[in-house]
């Protein structure tokens, strides 16, 4: 037998086949290896983002990455909603525009302020004979604040004015520019209204002297007592009273003179000898025949 071996000279080409062939052979081991690796990998992050989702646990295996999508975006939904709904601030609630004010009814104890006034809203700066788009009477506590009168209809950023009546005074008036929620008279301080009015038409004059020299005297336990009159609220009409008419005589608020039409009010508003306001300028006055009784 010959001894090719011997003889046998590889060629270049050859060489560099087997060559390549066994480092085939050493790859396929460590193409293994590192699939594994790889795999392991992959299986730890997935975990490590179920570890990240709301309530979950090693045990729960997402079916697909967009069930793990789902569950996310439903999670982080209701938290919004959860901390949205905690952060209501209930100041912020509001019922339309309203008015503050406080008034002083000269005579009167300070904790003593308390009655029905008129309040009356008409548009522009203070001018006689106003029209009025809002009238009230409100029944004002002892301390001669009251808040939260509605204001609804009118409108934000314009200018309007309050007239302000108390019984037996003049009324006063207040300008002010509407605000979108609450609008203060004065600056908070006190609307000192003048007395005086025993009659009601809004001017201080010999007329309210005669009233009040026909009552006199008369103490709160008198048949004819007026508490208009009393205008200290001694339970009493005396001197003391008079003083604040003749002080203030020939005095007129700021809205003018009040004027009356021929009585209409219904028979039991004239027996009582009061009405409440009815709009614009015109407010029902007793009649002269009724004008010594409590009005």
């Amino acid at each position: 037998m010959p001894n090719f071996l011997s003889n046998f000279q590889p060629s270049t080409k050859t060489i560099i086949l087997a060559v390549g062939f066994i480092l085939i052979l050493f790859s396929i081991p460590f193409s293994f290896v590192l699939v594994r690796e790889t795999q392991v990998f992959k299986s730890k992050a997935g975990l490590d983002i179920i570890s990240l989702l709301p309530n979950s646990t090693l045990r729960e295996v997402p079916t697909s990455p967009l069930d793990d999508l789902k569950k996310l975006l439903n999670s982080s939904s209701s938290a919004k909603k959860s901390i949205d709904t905690s952060s209501v601030d209930p100041v912020t609630v509001s019922f339309g525009a309203t008015l503050s004010l406080k008034i002083a009814m000269q005579g009167r104890p300070v904790d003593k302020q308390s009655g029905k006034i008129f309040v009356g809203i008409a548009e522009g700066v203070v001018k006689t004979k106003p029209t009025y788009l809002l009238t009230y009477t409100v029944d004002f506590p002892d301390s001669g604040a009251y808040e939260g009168l509605s204001l609804a209809g009118l409108t934000a950023g314009t200018i309007y004015t309050a007239y302000i009546k108390g019984p037996s005074h003049i009324d006063s008036a207040s300008t002010f520019t509407m605000s979108a929620t609450e609008s203060v008279l004065n600056n908070s301080s006190p609307i000192d209204l003048t007395a005086g009015d025993l009659n009601e038409d809004n001017t201080i004059n010999v007329n309210d002297t005669n009233i009040l020299k026909g009552v006199i005297g008369l103490t709160s336990d008198s048949p004819l007592w007026n508490a208009r009159a009393d205008i200290n609220l001694d339970k009493v009409i005396n001197n003391l009273d008079m003083l604040y008419v003749i002080r203030n005589q020939n005095k007129t608020g700021a809205s003018g003179v009040w004027f009356s039409p021929p009585p209409i009010a219904s028979s039991s508003a004239q027996a009582s000898g009061s009405a409440e306001p009815r709009g614009g300028f015109w407010l029902w006055v007793p009649p002269k025949d009724n004008l010594t009784a409590d009005i």
